[in-house]
């Protein structure tokens, strides 16, 4: 999955990640992965000066409700 996120993080609509993620950094933002009909990987992220910086990677399992 890292190399599908490397690639495809620029192209993919953000969203900007509720106060619950602060913890994981200020100012994140976060993108949807569907992989199969069960499980969306979200993957929170600060951007800067054109780097991404991936914070956390969570799934529906275990973040969906904060969002």
């Amino acid at each position: 999955m890292s190399d599908n996120i490397k690639i495809s993080l620029p192209r993919k609509l953000k969203k900007k990640a509720p106060a619950y993620f602060n913890k994981y950094g200020k100012e994140l933002y976060y993108a949807v992965y569907r992989k199969n009909r069960n499980t969306q990987w979200y993957v929170f992220f600060q951007y800067e000066n054109g780097i991404y910086l991936v914070r956390h990677i969570g799934n529906n399992h275990s973040v969906a409700q904060y969002l």
